[in-house]
């Protein structure tokens, strides 16, 4: 018996063959009996995505162009690429052929000596949904005028109700021609119940994508032939019982919709990637979508993944659409066992949350500041951090991890040039386990100037500054050639990967199409190449960033003692304290140092009531500076809780001043790339702090003699 499926060529077939042929052989088949037809684009290469499954003689591969624009019926294709495969072959028609759908597979092999003794087709049960029962249910009419459509007697339908079967066929003496025929009632089937549909008659639709199983079965019984039948080929679906797997010898893979999909297996899910490393603890151990879990992850040891125990990849999400990066991380977990960490940094990552609990070795984390995570949360020696928009390829990464593990104080970029994320062709995107992508016409940007994506061992990142916040000389959309250059001052090792990377939403205006990246790195470089290694230690302000931590946390008791907080008169008039005790009545954390009583006409008055302010202040007690005006009010919105981070990461980073702005404050935290600032929404001046070596500079500079603070 001869084993014959037909379907794209395209990846979700692949892990569904691959699953497929992997129990035809647990079975018993020989690969000589199996024939897989496949159909690709017209005018394309042959795609190669399969080739590894031929190589491992698991069966005969088919390919035959095909014009997937000329037909209505999406799976037209299959008795169009059987006319070819039966003209290609026709000693076909005297073999007795099992025809079935990539997504079956058997728990153990039928009997194929008890459909070889005559010219009977063998069938599924499948009158549920084919019988002319079922199509009566839509009216006589319905009925009447599908049969004549296709030219065959409704009498002869009727009589041949209790025989109707598909899904699983055994043919025999099946030629071109009835291929053909297949292939112009399924169109005309397939088009008048779609019209029938949209009609609105009933409310139950009928199923239109049973259309070519219709046109088989009664191409069939206008040809003569007998059908039947036979418990042998019934089948179970993913939703039904287990025990059903155990009396059947079928297991048809669909009928699973979104809705089900987290107690079933929803293979609809897989349309652009494959479901090897997913997590399916939430799949219901008892029904017969776990048979499907246990045959995917039988299949998945054969998969070439290479566990980077020494690696976690941060992935920065940048606000992106998220089937491109659920397919992103798809694409690095069918490749590597690796740890992975989101940085989120937009609402809509939470819209999507639910897709990433396939995910195993996952964790998504609110973007604060990346240093900071960095510290917390990467627990492996090297790390790789990526802005999720640079698409790397894993031989990159691959070469990348091997050259860090060999040389640890080195810099790595994945990659050596950019290029535009559209010339990767689709199948080639999805096709998670095999990829190997070059460009297209030979003209990427070839040039050694990398978003913001690098490798290097943990150390090195908290050692060289992490996050340097001294210094920011970023391009757009995240080209850090500030942290290229201080690794270079430094004197360690930068690399790049003979790789190349994709951009997603390039735009041609991009400084990455252009030389002026470059010369933009050229003069960053001579502004700080005269500054020593010593100074540039010096000046990092993030170094030993743990100790930075413990000493922030221990520098000031947050919540414990009373924060002290400077009011002054800055509105050049008049002003008596009651509004300003009433507004901090009920405010206990605060200490009142009330300055009101001078009317600050300028800036230099400004100074000489700051000045004596500073002086009176205990920065022992508290390392900081707090100051506001008379207006100063809490909203609703004020929360305590974010004022403490705020300090803290104020100590942390040795921030010079903050302002919280927007009235209330303390909501929507944000660094700006000014030097040593860090602000939320600056509409109000609400509460500025200052640190301490901030106000000496100010006890420090000679205001009296400075004319330009009268300016």
């Amino acid at each position: 018996m001869l084993y014959l499926s037909v379907q794209p060529a395209e990846p979700y077939f692949l892990w569904q063959l691959e699953i497929q042929l992997q129990n035809f052989r647990e079975i018993g088949l020989n690969p000589i009996d199996i024939h897989i037809v496949l159909g690709y684009s017209l005018g394309n290469d042959r795609p190669n995505i399969f080739d590894h499954l031929e190589q491992e003689n698991y069966g005969n591969f088919f390919y035959y162009p095909y014009d997937f624009s000329e037909n209505y019926y999406l799976s037209s294709i299959r008795p169009v690429l059987l006319q070819r495969h039966f003209e290609q072959f026709p000693e076909l028609y005297d073999k007795t052929i099992f025809y079935h759908d990539s997504d079956i597979i058997f728990r153990e092999r039928i009997d194929e000596m008890k459909f070889q003794k005559d010219k009977i087709w063998y069938l599924s049960d499948t009158r549920s949904y084919l019988s002319a029962d079922y199509l009566l249910k839509f009216g006589d009419k319905f009925f009447a005028d599908l049969c004549a459509l296709v030219g065959i007697s409704p009498m002869l339908v009727l009589n041949n109700n209790q025989y109707t079967g598909g899904a699983q066929y055994i043919l025999k003496n099946v030629d071109v021609s009835f291929w053909n025929d297949v292939y112009v009632d399924g169109e005309k089937i397939f088009k008048f119940i779609n019209n029938y549909n949209k009609s609105g008659q009933k409310n139950t639709k009928v199923q239109a994508w049973c259309a070519d199983m219709w046109a088989i079965l009664w191409n069939a019984w206008k040809r003569g032939i007998h059908t039947r039948l036979d418990q042998e080929l019934d089948f179970c679906w993913p939703k039904e019982h287990i025990s059903r797997w155990h009396s059947t010898k079928i297991l048809h893979n669909s009928g699973v919709s979104y809705r089900d999909r987290r107690g079933y297996f929803c293979k609809s899910l897989y349309m652009d990637n494959s479901p090897y490393y997913i997590d399916f603890s939430k799949i219901d151990p008892k029904s017969c979508s776990s048979i499907i879990v246990s045959k995917i992850k039988q299949v998945q040891r054969f998969q070439n993944t290479i566990e980077l125990k020494d690696l976690t990849v941060i992935f920065h999400e940048k606000d992106l659409e998220w089937r491109y990066l659920v397919n992103y991380l798809r694409y690095i977990f069918k490749n590597f066992k690796v740890k992975v960490i989101i940085l989120k940094s937009a609402p809509s990552l939470c819209d999507y949350t639910d897709m990433l609990l396939e995910f195993v070795d996952l964790q998504v984390v609110e973007v604060g500041h990346v240093s900071k995570v960095i510290t917390e949360y990467v627990s492996t020696k090297i790390l790789l951090y990526i802005d999720a928009r640079i698409f790397v390829m894993t031989s990159g990464i691959l070469k990348a991890y091997n050259y860090v593990v060999a040389n640890q104080r080195s810099f790595v970029r994945p990659y050596d040039c950019v290029d535009d994320f559209d010339k990767i062709k689709r199948e080639d995107f999805i096709n998670l386990l095999e990829i190997n992508i070059a460009s297209s016409d030979g003209e990427g940007v070839k040039r050694k100037y990398s978003a913001e994506c690098f490798m290097m061992t943990k150390a090195l990142y908290l050692n060289c500054g992490g996050e340097n916040l001294d210094w920011n000389y970023y391009l757009n959309n995240g080209f850090n050639l500030e942290r290229e250059s201080r690794i270079r001052l430094l004197g360690h090792d930068i690399h790049f990967v003979d790789e190349t990377s994709y951009i997603k939403s390039l735009e041609k205006d991009d400084p990455r199409y252009s030389g002026e990246i470059g010369s933009n790195r050229i003069k960053y470089y001579e502004r700080i190449k005269n500054g020593s290694k010593s100074k540039l230690l010096k000046d990092l302000r993030i170094l030993n960033y743990s100790e930075k931590i413990k000493k922030a946390n221990t520098s000031y008791s947050f919540g414990k003692d009373q924060i002290s907080i400077n009011i002054f008169n800055i509105e050049r008039r008049s002003c008596t304290n009651g509004d300003v005790l009433k507004e901090f009545a009920d405010k206990d954390d605060y200490k009142l140092n009330l300055y009101t009583e001078y009317r600050i006409d300028g800036n230099r008055q400004l100074w000489e009531i700051l000045v004596v302010a500073i002086k009176k202040h205990d920065f022992l007690k508290q390392p900081f500076f707090i100051m506001s005006d008379e207006n100063m009010c809490f909203t609703k919105s004020y929360r305590k809780a974010l004022l403490f981070e705020v300090l803290k990461e104020m100590l942390i980073f040795d921030l010079d001043y903050v302002n919280t702005g927007s009235r209330g404050g303390f909501r929507d935290v944000r660094r700006l790339s000014e030097h040593l600032i860090w602000v939320d929404k600056c509409l109000l001046v609400q509460m500025v702090i200052l640190s301490k070596d901030f106000c000496n500079k100010i006890l420090d500079h000679p205001f009296v003699e400075d004319k330009s603070i009268d300016e």
